[in-house]
């Protein structure tokens, strides 16, 4: 190409990331696959669209019919010593404790103001850090919360290790 011009890609034109292919379908990597009978299947979930059971971590162990780490293990060791040793009780494991995994803001903020007062709270937000929980309230923690902490620490990791070096 002359002048260094570049080339007209044509799904910057249509939107389409095959410009022979129609709305929706898309050729190469796509994870969605439309067929012919009107129906989506997501490549990633199987042909059912059905996701498949994960496979077990390493360390994981039984809990209640699930899979947990061992650190999920140890922190409920360590809230039923809490609640042994507590005079009041740890509000998360009362009859409502759907306030804790809804993730709307009324039974977030709910959650966050039970947990301040909860014996076993640095406990319960030092796991949910460590372990990445994904979801919920731990410790009075949200995942963002969660998430800016644990970027902060490992800025705080780089930044000592570039101390030291």
């Amino acid at each position: 190409m002359a002048g260094g011009a570049r080339p007209l890609r044509p799904h910057r034109v249509t939107g389409l990331r095959h410009p022979r292919l129609a709305p929706g379908v898309h050729a190469g990597r796509s994870r969605r696959v439309d067929r012919p009978h009107g129906g989506a299947v997501d490549r990633a979930h199987g042909l059912d669209g059905v996701r498949p059971p994960p496979l077990p971590r390493p360390g994981a162990v039984a809990h209640g019919g699930r899979e947990v780490s061992g650190g999920h293990d140890r922190l409920l060791r360590k809230l039923e010593e809490i609640q042994r040793q507590a005079p009041q009780a740890i509000p998360c494991r009362s009859s409502n404790s759907t306030a804790w995994i809804t993730g709307t803001p009324q039974d977030t903020w709910y959650a966050q103001a039970r947990c301040q007062s909860c014996p076993a709270r640095i406990a319960c937000a030092t796991y949910a850090v460590d372990a990445r929980e994904p979801a919920g309230v731990w410790g009075g923690l949200t995942p963002k919360e969660r998430a800016s902490l644990t970027t902060q620490r490992r800025r705080a990791e780089l930044t000592k290790k570039e101390a030291a070096a």
